[in-house]
């Protein structure tokens, strides 16, 4: 068995290469950005820089023995190991794929406080909507050692091809932000159940239906939060020099829509409640003047001066 790291200059992914149904294993991972996309095809394609990538058992961020206990037929198995973004809360996950039956599972793994706090959190959202067709089932929540896990659904698809606003996503939009909503009465708001990290990198289309995965940060916050977080965080992300002017114009169709479904017209309120939470949450400069322009332009972007 080898164990193979991508990409060559940054131990993120770690795969298992059985030389057997490798195709299956390295279709899991489906890059966004275009250097991402040419240099995972290469790495797949090249057996000479997959040489170098090589890691031992006891390097992996997900101990083997660990994988070997919750999976039946891990010896037979395909899997990947996520070593998470790195950050306070970072976690880490597994997927993993039994060659003979096709049985599948995916794993979290959380070994800091924060990240079992948010491990924990994600738990019981899986757990309150689990009735629903929303969220991937959740099969098992433990303990190992010191670390929280669980194990669910694997949830196997294509990104969507383009990160514009299309009515599937607003529709998903509608029946996620619809679970349930309330009157907030120091803001004067409607809040609701939101995803809370509503991007295309979790969004996969599934037998043609549009489904959302990884809801750590799930819960209740303002009407529009997931609405406005695709529209302007991605943007702002993905596309850093796209005018604010822009994004705005491109799609008021589709925030028009979204909150005249919550018999809402005047959504300005809400954007600016989302843009003063995101100033707030961010831990990037640039992100928080982003969103401070936001707020400035707003009026003038809306009426055309």
């Amino acid at each position: 068995m080898k164990i193979i790291y991508y990409p060559p200059w940054r131990k993120q992914f770690f795969f298992c290469f059985q030389g057997t149904n490798d195709e299956v294993l390295t279709s899991i991972y489906q890059p966004l950005h275009q250097f991402t996309k040419l240099t995972w095809s290469f790495w797949k394609r090249s057996k000479i820089i997959r040489s170098f990538c090589n890691v031992r058992e006891q390097t992996l961020p997900i101990p083997l023995d660990f994988l070997r206990t919750e999976f039946k037929n891990f010896n037979n198995s395909l899997w990947v190991i996520n070593k998470g973004t790195i950050a306070p809360g970072q976690k880490q996950s597994a997927i993993l794929i039994d060659l003979a039956s096709e049985e599948k599972c995916f794993i979290k793994f959380a070994s800091s406080d924060l990240a079992k706090q948010l491990l924990n959190k994600e738990i019981s959202v899986l757990e309150s909507l689990s009735d629903s067709d929303l969220t991937p089932k959740l099969y098992k929540k433990g303990l190992y050692k010191n670390s929280l896990y669980f194990t669910a659904e694997l949830v196997i698809g294509k990104k969507p091809a383009q990160f514009e606003m299309d009515d599937n996503i607003l529709q998903l939009l509608i029946k996620i932000n619809s679970v349930h909503s309330y009157f907030d009465s120091s803001t004067n708001l409607l809040f609701s159940f939101n995803h809370g990290d509503f991007c295309p990198w979790n969004l996969i289309i599934k037998e043609k239906k549009l489904v959302a995965i990884d809801w750590e940060k799930a819960g209740d916050d303002v009407l529009g939060y997931d609405l406005f977080t695709y529209i302007f965080y991605t943007q702002f992300l993905l596309f850093d020099m796209k005018p604010i002017t822009l994004i705005m114009k491109q799609n008021l169709k589709w925030i028009n829509s979204y909150f005249l479904h919550f018999n809402i017209t005047n959504w300005k309120p809400y954007l600016n409640h989302f843009a003063k939470l995101k100033i707030e949450r961010s831990n990037s400069i640039g992100l928080k003047n982003k969103f401070e322009k936001l707020i400035n332009k707003q009026f003038c972007i809306l009426n055309n001066c």
